[in-house]
């Protein structure tokens, strides 16, 4: 029977470790990973959204029909494509149930029984083996992270990076304390800085993630899942991605020379979002080059108008 006063989060990962711990052999979880792409099958991330937002049965009740199902295979296939679902659907359940899946996948996050993880290092095989090109280099970059240490510290340094450069916040933060400080062509650098955030963070979170979600593959992103990324509402592009390459070339406009440090802070804020899973490395490159046109993009108008104005001021002599 199960514990009603378990969280959901509680809920799906005993469920999910459960599962995990009947996969043992290379055989079994090819087809389990074979019998999700089936389940998956043609939909977008953006369809899959929808009906679990419409779905009538109550969320945590949803996953639960997968003790029905006539073989372990099917049961754990059924179960990761219903945890993705729900993730995609948002809300505190949807949040609960993402965490679930991320602690049992996520690279240096998971304290789960032996067998759970050689049950999820078998299903992660199966997944690269079974994907095609280029969801399979997309994995395969991940998991060349994943392999990395993965110590508490530096999960804990992405986490705070990441909280940091929400939005661009640290990028601002800078630049403001450089205008207070008075250092020579702050104010510039806020003048271009401003509409390079702007436009990167509401391209990137609105239109892009709106656009991908209805053209990327749903079976893409449970395939990440098992492979340690955490699923979410759409995610392509990444938004700090995005803020921060803006942020990079905009500033790089107005200090050249600083512009490689740029470049390696914006490359930092996006490696802290795929080192723990947050990301995948294809949402990272998709951020990051739009992020970059965009902060060329403004710094280029600034100038345009600056050369204007004193043409102006010329001619009015």
């Amino acid at each position: 029977m199960r514990d009603h006063s378990e969280s959901p989060r509680a809920q799906v990962r005993s469920r999910l470790e459960h599962a995990l711990a009947q996969a043992q052999t290379t055989e079994i979880a090819t087809a389990i990973v074979q019998r999700m792409i089936e389940l998956t099958g043609q939909d977008s991330e953006a369809d899959r959204t929808e009906q679990a937002r419409h779905e009538l049965t109550p969320s945590l009740d949803r996953t639960a029909r997968v003790a029905n199902a006539e073989s372990e295979i099917e049961q754990l296939a059924t179960l990761l494509v219903e945890i993705a679902m729900r993730a995609l659907a948002g809300g505190k359940n949807g949040k609960e149930v993402a965490e679930a899946a991320w602690e049992v996948f996520a690279p240096g996050k998971s304290d789960a029984p032996a067998a759970t993880q050689q049950g999820a290092a078998l299903l992660r095989a199966a997944v690269v083996e079974c994907l095609h090109m280029p969801e399979v280099l997309d994995a395969r970059v991940f998991l060349a992270i994943r392999s990395l240490p993965h110590p508490m510290p530096m999960l804990v340094l992405c986490e705070a990076i990441g909280t940091l450069a929400t939005s661009g916040g640290i990028w601002a933060t800078g630049v403001g304390l450089a205008h207070i400080r008075g250092i020579d062509r702050s104010k510039q650098a806020l003048a271009l800085l401003a509409p390079a955030l702007g436009l990167a963070g509401f391209i990137a979170e609105k239109p892009a993630k709106a656009y991908f979600a209805r053209r990327r593959s749903f079976r893409h992103l449970v395939a990440m899942m098992v492979l340690g990324v955490k699923p979410r509402v759409p995610s392509f592009p990444s938004g700090h991605a995005a803020t921060s390459f803006a942020s990079a070339l905009a500033l790089g406009a107005v200090w050249p020379k600083r512009r490689p440090v740029f470049v390696l802070l914006a490359s930092i804020v996006s490696f802290s979002r795929v080192y723990p899973g947050l990301h995948g490395p294809d949402e990272i490159l998709a951020g990051g080059a739009l992020g970059a046109i965009l902060g060329e993009l403004v710094a280029r108008l600034q100038v345009g108008r600056r050369i204007s104005c004193i043409g102006e001021h010329v001619w009015s002599k």
